[in-house]
């Protein structure tokens, strides 16, 4: 069956957060940060990093159950939503219309090369956060979020803890940034425009994944030096930014930079030592972190928030 094919299929895809070359590099920064920073025997550091009091955990069950539903979800959707190819041509003969043709002659290859690099880059990971941002503080939108922060434990699956309007942000993020970019530089450059790209993914992307990414989602706190969290956002600020204390509630909103944290305020740097706790709290856990929350209920509070305008203005009842 395709749901298998491509559910395997992602710990050999280079694209995929979870691929194997990813994970395995994880579990090696892991251990040896426990061992030379933590100053942790190497067989107990490793024993940490695979601890199936996490991987075995309620939290994380539900996080490999969401993962196979919501790909199944998104396979049966996939042929009525957004095509990469047809944006990108829209926006390419949008352009055509009102510019003229060849506007850039003569570039340089490995100029253009470089700059379609670093713009795929820096827009992918900006326009991130401001999705991010915008799942933390707009209402209807945090209904949806909180299945992800309902997890009491982290594990580079985690990501998948999503709830299906949260995938389809992201998705549409995705296709309507790159197809932009992508556009705008072939209709500039034409076929000069190309990626550096390590196994087919942007170097950029690679570097992120292959130094400890899925460190992120886990329970092996590596900050970095405090010069560096002002630029780059280490594996313990994203542990921070679940934490359960009120005073890390909607910090560190970016993924690979830290700059548009600091630019919006939601900055905070990872102290050497803190104990944390994820989730909300029992009672909300329980309900958040289900199945049902993420395909039944929250679809039912998020109406009830789309209705109180008119229920405040005397329209509806019971409401």
């Amino acid at each position: 069956m395709e749901i298998f094919t491509d559910f395997w299929g992602m710990f050999v895809d280079p694209k995929k957060r979870i691929c194997l070359v990813y994970l395995i590099s994880a579990l090696v920064i892991g251990a040896f940060y426990g061992a030379i920073v933590q100053n942790k025997p190497i067989f107990l550091a490793l024993k940490n990093c695979l601890s199936m009091d996490i991987w075995w955990s309620k939290s994380a069950r539900l996080d490999y159950l969401l993962m196979f539903v919501n790909k199944i979800y998104f396979l049966l959707i996939s042929n009525f939503w957004l095509s990469s190819t047809v944006v990108t041509f829209f926006i390419y003969e949008g352009l055509h219309a009102v510019l003229p043709a060849g506007l850039v002659v003569g570039a340089d290859k490995i100029l253009v090369v470089t700059l379609f690099t670093v713009a795929i880059f820096i827009m992918d990971d900006f326009t991130k956060y401001l999705v991010h941002w915008s799942l933390h503080n707009i209402s209807i939108l945090w209904i949806f979020h909180k299945v992800h922060h309902s997890a009491t434990h982290l594990t580079p699956f985690t990501i998948f803890r999503t709830h299906p309007v949260e995938m389809l942000l992201f998705s549409a993020r995705s296709i309507i940034v790159r197809s932009s970019i992508i556009a705008i530089f072939i209709f500039l450059f034409g076929n000069l425009v190309d990626l550096y790209t390590v196994l087919g993914v942007n170097i950029g992307l690679f570097a992120f994944n292959i130094i400890g990414s899925n460190l992120r989602h886990s329970h092996v706190y590596l900050k970095y030096w405090d010069w560096l969290e002002l630029w780059l956002i280490s594996p313990a600020q994203h542990q921070i930014h679940h934490s359960r204390d009120s005073e890390h509630h909607g910090k560190n909103l970016g993924v690979v930079l830290a700059i548009w944290d600091r630019v919006g305020g939601t900055l905070f740097k990872a102290p050497s030592q803190v104990s944390l706790t994820f989730g909300f709290g029992p009672e909300e856990d329980l309900s958040a972190g289900t199945i049902k929350y993420a395909y039944i209920t929250s679809f039912k509070e998020a109406v009830i928030v789309l209705l109180r305008p008119l229920k405040r203005k005397g329209y509806l009842k019971n409401v």
